[in-house]
């Protein structure tokens, strides 16, 4: 790696630093798992993994800017993680919906809106913790857990976002 990556770098600045060949997609996402091994098991922001996925859209996206004949070929996004709420389908990952009542069946095809993620370049990092059918302010649900506030433990990040709002911080 070429610089430590910081975690609060905003993602149109992350994707300029892709662009630029100053760090590479694979390192930002190896930097997100990692942070995510260390933090989450106290923070309950994700409710789905798929590392392996992760580090293969990571590396593909790193052969991308490699094969670019200009940065300007690439998506507005390229290379830049993202999660994604538990309540958006994602082809191959399931989605409960903060449920424990949910058909835990991988989804057959992603959510419009994940397209237009993944096709703006995001690499999809997971999936968010969320209330129950994101109906409620918290997220504290029988199937996934409690969300923790990073800040202060002991309460509620807010909202269904929970999750979200958790792995962004």
């Amino acid at each position: 790696m070429r610089h430590p990556i910081d975690p609060f770098t905003p993602a149109v600045e992350l994707a300029a630093a892709i662009r630029r060949k100053e760090v590479s997609p694979v390192e930002v996402a190896v930097g997100c798992l990692q942070r995510t091994d260390r933090l989450d098991p106290l923070l309950n922001a994700f409710c789905h993994r798929a590392d392996d996925d992760v580090l293969k859209a990571a590396s593909a996206a790193a052969d991308a800017v490699v094969r670019a004949d200009s940065p300007d070929d690439l998506p507005p996004f390229h290379g830049v993680p993202l999660p994604v709420k538990d309540l958006l389908d994602v082809a191959g990952w399931p989605t409960t919906h903060g449920s424990a009542g949910a058909d835990p069946a991988p989804a057959a095809a992603s959510a419009p809106v994940v397209r237009r993620f993944v096709d703006a370049g995001f690499v999809l990092l997971g999936k968010t913790t969320t209330s129950e059918f994101g109906t409620v302010s918290f997220t504290e649900s029988e199937a996934l857990g409690i969300s923790r506030n990073p800040w202060d433990p002991d309460r509620t990040p807010g909202g269904s976002s929970s999750g979200a709002g958790v792995a962004v911080a």
